[in-house]
């Protein structure tokens, strides 16, 4: 699927893409020096989400994606991500929903981590 990207609502100046990406737009500063142009790189808060500042603001990289390409929160929904888990923020991945189902996915994420903890368990890297 090609990489598409839409203007951020809550960060004039700002776009992100279908695969969770985001940049700022080419602009010139008041006293005219070009600013912007670049990809963030998103870094991770205290609970382990990518996460970049708008315009002062630090936002979790899936609520851009989320508000962009599933429209406005519904009232009383989370971000919900797929089997990817939290690293995972393209379009295709996400989802609105409920707090009982983003409990789930975030069970779901942790049987899988713990899988990978046990099937790797015994092995030495050469």
């Amino acid at each position: 699927m090609r990489e598409r990207w839409r203007r951020v609502r809550r960060g004039p100046g700002y776009k992100v893409s279908s695969e969770g990406r985001v940049k700022s737009l080419d602009r010139t500063l008041t006293d005219g020096r070009a600013a912007g142009g670049v990809m963030l790189t998103p870094w991770l808060d205290g609970d382990g989400y990518p996460t970049v500042t708008i315009n002062g603001e630090d936002v979790p990289v899936h609520l851009l994606v989320l508000e962009q390409f599933h429209g406005p929160r519904p009232y009383g929904m989370e971000g919900c991500h797929g089997p990817g888990g939290r690293q995972d923020n393209r379009a295709s991945e996400l989802r609105w929903g409920t707090h009982r189902e983003n409990e789930w996915d975030k069970k779901r994420d942790r049987r899988k981590e713990r899988e990978v903890e046990t099937s790797s368990a015994g092995r030495q890297d050469i």
